[in-house]
């Protein structure tokens, strides 16, 4: 389980906290959905308290940011723009979601991406 993936997707106001205790149930049973749900969020908590250096009140801002609605699925939402347009509400989540949104996933190794000796096609 990548944490990291997994607070991509907290951070997406269409999934939020919710989504991924429900997909927590699914995937590895309903008694794990509590305990990964808090692990993620101390992850969280976590990341909050190391981008704002020691600040006490951390948990209190993730907790307030994991209580707003969920945002409706339309095609036109923009999660990158609403961080940006929220950023006053969430000074120090604004700054992990631009850390985590601007990492590069891949399931590709960085050997085989950079080398093309292994992509030869034979005779069949």
């Amino acid at each position: 389980m990548n944490k990291l993936l997994i607070i991509a997707a907290v951070l997406d106001l269409m999934y939020k906290l919710q989504y991924m205790s429900y997909c927590f149930a699914i995937l590895y049973g309903v008694g794990s959905r509590e305990p990964m749900t808090t692990n993620i969020k101390d992850a969280l908590v976590e990341l909050y308290i190391v981008e704002k250096q020691n600040n006490v009140r951390g948990r209190n801002k993730v907790e307030r940011y994991l209580l707003e609605p969920v945002e409706r699925k339309h095609p036109n939402f923009d999660v990158l723009t609403w961080w940006n347009v929220n950023s006053a509400h969430y000074p120090i989540s604004v700054l992990i979601a631009k850390d985590v949104f601007a990492m590069s996933i891949s399931t590709v190794a960085s050997k085989s991406a950079f080398s093309g000796g292994g992509r030869v096609l034979d005779s069949f």
